[in-house]
Order: structure tokens, then sequence, then C-alpha cells
């Protein structure tokens, strides 16, 4: 009787010595770019949670980029060999974008693309994510009646024209706080390729942002998930003033879930 009691309390006490390390453990979430809908979760750290019915572990980011930094990772083959990136170092960094998109959440979606993160840091290159996510235990309250936390407002990247945004909420619905649709500088969304494309043309500035604003509320308030497209024109186009195609608006959208 005694060597089973012994057996399970080394067990358990296993199980408990496993589940304070991994309290501090970093890990490290992984994709090649065009990879989309990808995920990453707290499952692992949470089967020790359940088990001593201790509050479930949310995500919290410490650090990402998109891009790269080294030049062997996602690249493709030729014959059996790989064909090396030309760059090692050109990072997007992604940490605070994945913070509002991420922290206090128990898994957390993204794509691993150029049009996800708002830019291309390494033009002709492969490129991928890499996010570093610790599991932590939500912070428990002083007070018998706890404020409401204020509303977390996402601040999305830089949508470049005719691209696609995707705005998720999981487990919540969207709330679209703000939009800016338009133009205010000759450089954003241009690719470096073209020079001098509005010339000596000042009239590159436009803002559509206040119908571009009831658009994307009327499209995407109280759904979990909502795609948008970033063009100009009639029917389903995003938004129809201020702005034409010639201009090549861009567009940012700031959200909440709720």
């Amino acid at each position: 009787m005694w060597h089973i009691i012994i057996y399970l309390f080394l067990i358990f006490s296993q199980f408990y010595i496993v589940s304070s390390q991994e309290e501090n453990q970093i890990f490290e979430e992984f994709a090649c770019e065009n990879n989309t809908n990808v995920h990453f979760d707290c499952d692992y750290s949470n089967q020790y949670s359940d088990l001593f019915q201790e509050p479930r572990k949310k995500i919290q980011i410490v650090d990402g980029f998109y891009g790269r930094d080294e030049n062997t990772n996602c690249v493709p083959r030729k014959k059996g060999k790989l064909i090396l990136a030309k760059s090692s170092n050109c990072t997007l960094d992604i940490a605070d974008f994945m913070r509002k998109r991420c922290d206090g959440l128990e898994r957390c979606d993204y794509n691993s693309t150029n049009d996800f993160f708002g830019g291309n840091p390494c033009i002709g290159d492969p490129k991928y994510t890499t996010i570093h996510y610790q599991c932590v235990a939500p912070e428990e309250t002083t007070t018998e009646a706890a404020t409401e936390p204020p509303e977390a407002v996402v601040d999305g990247p830089t949508i470049c024209f005719s691209r696609t945004i995707r705005i998720q909420c999981a487990k919540k619905k969207i709330k679209v706080k703000k939009v800016f649709f338009g133009r205010t500088d000759d450089t954003t969304c241009i690719p470096s390729s073209v020079k001098n494309k509005f010339g000596n043309n000042l009239n590159y500035k436009c803002d559509g942002s206040d119908v571009a604003l009831k658009y994307t509320k009327k499209l995407c308030d109280g759904k979990s998930t909502c795609d948008l497209i970033n063009a100009v024109g009639t029917g389903d186009g995003i938004m129809n003033s201020g702005c034409n195609a010639a201009q090549v608006p861009y567009l940012r959208i700031s959200h909440s879930c709720v």
C-alpha cells in the first residue's frame, strides 16, 4: 500500500516540477511566408493548469519579427541544393502588433504574409515569421469587484491599394474604431522600383476616411471575422469618395474586440 502512495506522490511531484519550470518557458512560433490561418496557443501549458485546477494560462508576446535573420530558412531547393537567400538581415519588428492582437488570448491566429504585416522587408527573397511568447497566468484580482478593463484598441498594419485585410476577434465581436483611407505622402505603398511616381503632381494627397469608416463599420461591426479589400469604386469597392486609383490610396483600420 505504502509503495503505491509513494509512487503516486512521485508522479504528481514530477508534474508539479514540470509545471513550475514551464511557467517561465519561452515558446517559439515559426512560419514561412505565405502560410495563412496559422495559429499558436497555450494548450500544452494548460494541461498542467487543468490538472492542478489553476487559472488557464494566456499568451504573452515576448518579441517577434517578419523577414529574415539568416539565409537558409524557407528557401527553395534546386537539384537538391538550397538556393540561399541574398538577404540575411532584413526584419520588420512585429512585437507590438502581435501583442495587441494576441496578449491575453489562449490561441492566436495570423498570416505570414506581406499584406498581413503591412510591409515587405526583404524584396526578392522569401521571408518567415518568428514569434517568441510565454504562457502566463492571468493576474489575480485584488478587489472584490474588479473594474472592467479598458477597451483594447488594435491598430492594424498599413494595407496597400488592391490588397486584402482580415480582421479577427477570437470569441468576441469586431467594433471598428477608426479608419484612415487615403494618402498623405508620396512614398507609402509605392514600390522602390517606381521612381518619382507622382512627378511634380502634388495632387496625390487625398482623404476618404469618413466614408471609409461608415462602410467598414457597416461591413464588419458585430462579426468575428471580416475580410476587406482596399479598392476604389462602386458596388463592393471599399471606398467611393475622396480618392481615385491613380492616387494609390492606402488603408489603416483600428478596431476593438467586444
